[in-house]
Formats: structure tokens, C-alpha cells, sequence
């Protein structure tokens, strides 16, 4: 059984929660609840978490690419699919 190590590169993308959170504070017409950042923490945390694996265990810079390009897609696609509240 191999063993995942991950560093804090993975908790990064979480720091972008500080944009919505100084919005919400400043405008009145941005409107996210606690449902929301929690939402878009763990979406971040899953892409950051996938990401330092990928770049742990992927073996060539092409293969880094490919699968950090599809993670992305990946998470816009969640991301699109949420906020227009599609269910």
C-alpha cells in the first residue's frame, strides 16, 4: 500500500476564499451564505488535493499537464454547474 504525503501546497487554493468574503462585506449586492464558502472550500481543497497528488505522482511534465488541465476542467465545470443552481 503506497502512502500519499500531502504538503500544504494542497490548502493554497483556499486562500481565493478571501476575495468572496471581503465582497460580501463591502457590497450588498454580492450574497454568498455559509452553504457557499463552504461549497466552494471544499471544491477548493479537493482541487488543491488533486492537484499536489497529480504533481507528486505524475512522471513527466506532458503527463502533469494533462491531468492538471483535466482537474481544471474538471472544477469548472462543478463550479458552473453550481452556480447557476442547476439541480
Amino acid at each position: 500500500m503506497t502512502t500519499f504525503k500531502t504538503s500544504n501546497k494542497a490548502f493554497y487554493p483556499l486562500v481565493l476564499l478571501i476575495i468572496p468574503a471581503f465582497a460580501s462585506k463591502v457590497s450588498k449586492d454580492f450574497n454568498w451564505t455559509t452553504f457557499d464558502f463552504l461549497a466552494m472550500g471544499l471544491l477548493l481543497f479537493a482541487f488543491g488535493l488533486i492537484g499536489d497528488l497529480v504533481w507528486q505522482k505524475a512522471s513527466t511534465c506532458s503527463k502533469k499537464l494533462i491531468y492538471l488541465s483535466l482537474t481544471l476542467l474538471g472544477f469548472l465545470s462543478i463550479w458552473a454547474f453550481l452556480a447557476v443552481g442547476m439541480e
